[in-house]
């Protein structure tokens, strides 16, 4: 398994029909204090977080088969692709539903919180940790009882997501209904981390905050797109992936690091999003993004497990990690085992139970 971090900043919800990390919302709503308005909860939101999940385990991969220490290697490169935009998108779109949330029921929101964060964040940290503390010389990132105890405080592998998203979550509820605090609470956090520097979690993902705000703020703009012809949005996806590719070739912001990482994840994300408004027309090519969405929290919690275990399995009968087919191997497992487990948990009504929500 790998315990890196992702540097740039995740994830949506795992069923469409009740209430996760994005909250589903009708197509337009009035609300005190202020009336706004909320995207529909078409196929292009779970298509997105499709396309989305498929970058987290592609990512995950890449980090577990490959020892990336070559700065120029193709699979270092991918990486840096990847991490520059792929979290930021899924704080964006957490930020979608989430004034709308808030707004109807700010107590059974924070009340929901357990069940669709904090439990699945701690079972399957647990989960992963108990696997790694007994292999510790097969896994590539082997932790210690202290991690484990740290669990609540301190995140290990990629549940930083979750812990991370908590903080917002709260943040914006305390905040609710004053929308311009967000920008403020978006400066102080900032200062903050920039003052004390990254020591503290809590610091570390105010980091990710600018995105979740820009979800936020971006409402309008993306119910606007949603409806809008199929030219306009080929238009912005095309303009978010070359607005991407500028500014990623060309280092324009490199003498500024945290400008280019919020340059990059957002336009990153602005021709994701575009992309899969651009599919979610089409049923059948989307159907399979729209399924991966759906299960896009059980794939996240999940996949390392299944993608470090076929990865440590095939090397054991001697196919290295380094080889074509344990890499597809990791990618395929990482995705089919956790659907396939969430969709039995779902028959069976035990989704909650393993932190898969409801």
């Amino acid at each position: 398994m790998n315990s890196k971090n992702e540097t740039a900043s995740g994830l949506a919800s795992n069923t469409r029909h009740d209430v996760d990390i994005v909250e589903p919302a009708p197509q337009e709503t009035t609300l005190s204090p202020s009336s706004i308005l909320v995207p529909s909860r078409s196929d292009w939101v779970d298509v997105a977080r499709g396309l989305g999940i498929i970058l987290v385990v592609y990512g995950h991969a890449l980090r577990g088969n490959y020892r990336l220490t070559d700065a120029e290697s193709w699979q270092a490169v991918q990486d840096r692709l990847i991490y520059f935009f792929h979290m930021p998108l899924f704080f964006v779109l957490a930020g979608l539903f989430l004034w709308n949330s808030i707004g109807k029921d700010r107590r059974g929101f924070l009340a929901g919180r357990w069940e669709q964060i904090i439990y699945p964040y701690l079972l399957w940290s647990a989960i992963t940790g108990a696997i790694k503390l007994p292999l510790a010389h097969f896994v590539n990132s082997p932790i210690d009882w202290h991690e484990i105890w740290q669990i609540p405080f301190k995140p290990i592998e990629q549940y930083w997501f979750l812990y991370a998203l908590l903080v917002h979550q709260l943040t914006v509820a305390i905040i609710f209904p004053r929308k311009w605090l967000l920008l403020a609470a978006m400066a102080v956090g900032l200062g903050l981390f920039a003052w004390f520097g990254g020591g503290w979690i809590v610091l570390r993902s105010m980091l990710h905050l600018p995105f979740l705000v820009t979800g936020i703020f971006a409402v309008p703009l993306l119910h606007a797109l949603a409806g809008a012809a199929f030219a306009a949005r080929a238009l912005v996806a095309t303009g978010g992936w070359l607005s991407f590719a500028a500014i990623y070739a060309s280092g324009i912001l490199a003498a500024v690091p945290i400008a280019q990482v919020y340059a990059l994840g957002v336009s990153g994300s602005v021709g994701l999003i575009a992309t899969a408004m651009l599919l979610s027309p089409a049923t059948v090519l989307a159907r399979p993004f729209v399924l991966l969405g759906q299960a896009s929290l059980a794939i996240y919690v999940a996949h390392t497990v299944f993608s470090a275990g076929v990865r440590i399995g095939l090397n054991l009968i001697g196919i290295a990690p380094e080889t074509a087919i344990s890499f597809a191997a990791a990618n395929v497992v990482g995705l089919l085992f956790p659907l396939i487990l969430w969709r039995v948990a779902l028959a069976q009504g035990w989704s909650r139970w393993i932190g898969f929500g409801r």
